[in-house]
């Protein structure tokens, strides 16, 4: 017996396909570039161009946490005035 056809189709869905496809896209983008550098303040700046160009959005801030864990402070770290803002 002879079969018509040497492939199996399975159904998907091209959007949802398309959608899960640019995710792992923007986490292979984002972990290529967390390795591509040691210094905070180019990797703070690169991670944060990054999502936000993923999301479409004009502005965006990343927070650090201080050494107490009780605190965070803007994560600029060109400007060290910022550690004297914690925010609770």
């Amino acid at each position: 017996m002879l079969l018509k056809s040497r492939y199996i189709s399975i159904p998907f869905d091209e959007k949802k396909l398309k959608e899960r496809n640019r995710a792992l896209s923007i986490l292979q983008k984002m972990s290529n570039f967390l390795a591509s550098s040691s210094d905070i303040g180019v990797l703070l700046k690169g991670a944060l161009s990054i999502i936000l160009q993923r999301f479409n959005l004009e502005a965006g801030r990343i927070y650090l946490m201080e050494p107490d864990n009780e605190h965070l402070y803007l994560g600029d770290p060109l400007e060290e005035k910022n550690r004297n803002e914690p925010i609770p």
